[in-house]
């Protein structure tokens, strides 16, 4: 039986695939049976999602995924390049031979999700490689919120273009 955890991380991989586009409604009955988990493990899958600003809850409408104001995404996207900016010039300072090979295979794999056209997986790993950059540094703190961040973006795309 799955917890919130891999609910939650279900869902986060769906909105970087785009397969979940801001404004659409998560039904709990429906999420109850996609994941055959009971109504409360869904609800706090929800919550937590909505505490990391992937989930809106409207009252009495439900959860939807969220959908950023023109302001909201300009401020995301400032955060995301202060953000990313620090963890480059800390990854690049202290970067080993190791650690640059899983950054090769990563950048590898993308390659060829773009080759054999696989858009749902390139748009996937595009978004994973800024997290496994922030994952070098050992900092969970960071790599949680950058995950955020990339999911946050994918759904400003998605809306935006």
């Amino acid at each position: 039986m799955m917890d919130e955890t891999q609910i939650v991380d279900k869902i986060f991989r769906s909105v970087l695939e785009q397969r979940l586009l801001p404004g659409t409604k998560l039904s709990e009955t429906d999420l109850c049976a996609l994941f055959d988990v009971g109504r409360m493990r869904v609800r706090r899958a929800l919550l937590i999602l909505s505490s990391r600003g992937i989930v809106e809850h409207h009252p009495h409408k439900g959860a939807f995924i969220a959908r950023y104001t023109p302001d909201e995404a300009v401020e995301i996207f400032k955060a995301r390049v202060l953000l990313e900016t620090m963890i480059i010039k800390e990854v690049c300072a202290h970067m080993t031979a190791e650690q640059f090979d899983v950054l090769s295979a990563h950048i590898d794999e993308e390659a060829q999700s773009r080759r054999e056209d696989d858009i749902s997986a390139h748009v996937r790993l595009s978004g994973l490689f800024h997290v496994r950059v922030t994952q070098l540094l050992g900092n969970n703190v960071l790599t949680e919120m950058m995950r955020d961040l990339v999911t946050r973006t994918s759904l400003i795309v998605a809306r935006y273009g």
